[in-house]
């Protein structure tokens, strides 16, 4: 629940034991509501663990949408299965930050 407002909020998360990617852009958004001690500040007060608090911060409040790209979820098989598909998908995202597009 939101504290504040007292109203339930939802949003996605990447969960760090999986990997996740943020653009050089988005760590750049994220500097002043993150930087200097604040993350930490942010993940008590909401008191979720860091992966939960990464995805508070994006999604609620940068309003910026989590990619789901489901050939990360190495946890569900071999990672090496389906290397060449991660690869292209990591130049599709490499290709959509040189654009200055979120990723």
């Amino acid at each position: 629940k939101n504290t504040t407002t007292n109203k339930k909020i939802t949003f996605w998360f990447a969960t760090g034991g999986a990997g996740f990617c943020l653009s050089r852009a988005l760590t750049l958004k994220m500097r002043p509501i993150a930087g200097g001690g604040k993350f930490t500040s942010i993940g008590d007060k909401i008191r979720f663990p860091d992966d939960v608090t990464m995805g508070f911060i994006i999604e609620h409040l940068l309003k910026v949408p989590l990619t789901v790209v489901d050939n990360f979820q190495f946890a569900l098989g071999d990672p090496w299965s389906s290397y060449a598909p991660i690869r292209s998908t990591i130049r599709c995202l490499q290709l959509r930050h040189m654009k200055n597009q979120w990723t």
